[in-house]
């Protein structure tokens, strides 16, 4: 006995404009690029600490 499902949804029909998943996808894609955004400006901030104590980093 197979199980077929009944549902005949298109591959992408749950991202259509206003349904759940749609704002889901919005939030974590913000949610990604702040992530992103403070991990370079934290790393940016860590190479310019150790720029200003060693006297080599010259610009």
């Amino acid at each position: 006995m197979s199980h077929q499902g009944t549902d005949d949804l298109s591959e992408l029909g749950d991202l259509e404009p206003g349904t759940r998943q749609r704002e889901q996808l919005r939030s974590r894609i913000q949610n990604i690029a702040l992530t992103a955004l403070v991990v370079v400006l934290l790393l940016w901030g860590i190479w310019s600490a150790v720029d200003l104590i060693t006297p080599s980093g010259a610009w």
